[in-house]
């Protein structure tokens, strides 16, 4: 790689996200972490240690990757900020973030400025039981 080449972090959204961004990822290089938790979403130590692993100088001269995520879905409000000055310094030799998210627009727009986009799609996987309460929660409202 030159060292004009400076891999953008790129944000995957959509129902195939995850899988796509860790595929991604390990095509790229070596994954140095995956990091966050699909229901939880991301919390403040998972930021904190995201952006120590991204700041870190990979060993040799193999690229590196991080997959994070959902960065959409977080425990605190603002909690993605530390990333920004991550995400913004990102080296030729720093390893390249492979973020995703369930909805782009759900995700901070400093975050989503910062990553190239790239569209999943795939088949949403429902809670069969949340499927049956909405449906007799708008069945009761209807029928009055």
């Amino acid at each position: 790689m030159f060292e004009s080449e400076v891999p953008s972090p790129i944000l995957f959204h959509g129902p195939g996200s995850q899988g796509k961004a860790s595929v991604e990822a390990s095509l790229w290089g070596q994954v140095l972490a995956c990091l966050g938790d699909p229901k939880r979403g991301i919390d403040r130590a998972t930021v904190l240690e995201a952006v120590e692993v991204l700041s870190s100088s990979p060993v040799g001269d193999r690229r590196c990757a991080v997959v994070l995520g959902p960065v959409d879905v977080t425990t605190v409000e603002g909690v993605e900020d530390g990333l920004l000055k991550t995400l913004e310094e990102d080296t030729a030799v720093s390893p390249r973030a492979h973020l995703w998210a369930f909805d782009e627009g759900a995700v901070r727009p400093t975050i989503r400025s910062r990553c190239l986009s790239v569209w999943c799609p795939g088949v949403w996987v429902l809670d069969l039981e949340a499927t049956r309460a909405a449906k007799e929660v708008v069945s009761a409202s209807l029928s009055g």
